[in-house]
């Protein structure tokens, strides 16, 4: 399958999603968690021995889609955005948590906000020397959203 935001490749029993958003460092736009949840659907049914999640270019995901996020925040209400979170960015998350078989994520670079959700949501993390995880939620003054308050621990 090709998809503009999630490529998936599937070669040797082993499935690759590539977040495929590199001139903006892959940020978790809407497309890209359409693509990336119609990407984990397919791998599913072609039920490879591993699924793998990377990003193109210089980041892993450099986060939210700061664009979208603005957007939100001139046009929503906290709730709206509670909403959206539960509606669209948990299931991305969940289906990840719940693929049948190890998810890896292949980090290069930036995995940041959402992006940093999206590596710990897999079950095992390798990361390049350049690589860094951040969770930055604080630093723009929102509480943690995405799944981290659960996942972070485990």
């Amino acid at each position: 399958m090709t998809d503009e935001y999630a490529l998936l490749d599937i070669e040797d029993d082993i499935a690759t999603i590539t977040l495929n958003d590199p001139e903006r460092l892959n940020p978790w736009s809407e497309p890209m968690r359409e693509g990336v949840m119609n990407a984990v659907e397919e791998a599913r049914e072609n039920q490879p021995r591993c699924l793998v999640i990377e990003g193109a270019g210089d980041a892993f995901s450099a986060g939210g889609d700061v664009d979208q996020m603005r957007r939100m925040i001139d046009s929503a209400v906290a709730h709206e955005r509670a909403t959206e979170i539960e509606e669209e960015i948990l299931p991305a998350i969940r289906a990840i948590v719940r693929f049948p078989g190890p998810v890896i994520a292949k980090i290069d670079g930036a995995a940041a906000g959402l992006g940093a959700n999206l590596a710990i949501a897999c079950d095992i993390l390798l990361a390049s020397e350049r690589s860094f995880i951040m969770f930055a939620f604080t630093n723009v003054g929102v509480s943690v959203d995405g799944g981290t308050s659960g996942l972070l621990p485990k």
